[in-house]
């Protein structure tokens, strides 16, 4: 899963308008909050899952769903017996957690990426000036 911290307005939360949302989708999420579990997923009509909205410096993390392949607030699935709150709690940790530690190959294979690109700037750098260092001394020579 893919993370990327985006500019966010905070204000916009504030300025938020439930109503409209409610209007369009009223009947359903009336529907879906009476369903006897509103959690199950085995609801066809759709049900409640838990996020998070991680803000830091102005700016919103999130996260890329793999099967919808738009950005969305780190959340997923309320395990059974679990409150809504903690759910959103645990998600968050998950998908910090995936984008706070890499795993090894990903590691050795940056570290390889920085390494060589390292190496060939040193390289370039080091060729450049030996080349400038001859063409003064040339220069200056005769």
């Amino acid at each position: 899963m893919c993370s990327i911290m985006k500019n966010f307005d905070t204000n916009t939360i504030v300025k938020f308008d439930i109503s409209k949302s409610v209007a369009i989708f009223g009947d359903r999420v009336y529907s879906i909050l009476n369903y006897q579990n509103p959690f199950n997923r085995s609801n066809k009509l759709g049900h409640i899952t838990a996020s998070g909205l991680v803000i830091r410096d102005d700016k919103v993390l999130l996260i890329l769903h793999p099967y919808l392949q738009s950005w969305f607030q780190p959340g997923g699935h309320i395990d059974d017996g679990e409150s809504p709150i903690d759910a959103a709690i645990r998600e968050v940790r998950e998908e910090m957690r995936q984008v706070s530690w890499p795993t090894r190959p990903e590691v050795i294979n940056y570290t390889s990426i920085v390494l060589f690109v390292l190496v060939l700037m040193t390289s370039l750098i080091f060729g450049l000036g030996f080349g400038f260092s001859k063409f003064v001394t040339f220069l200056f020579t005769k």
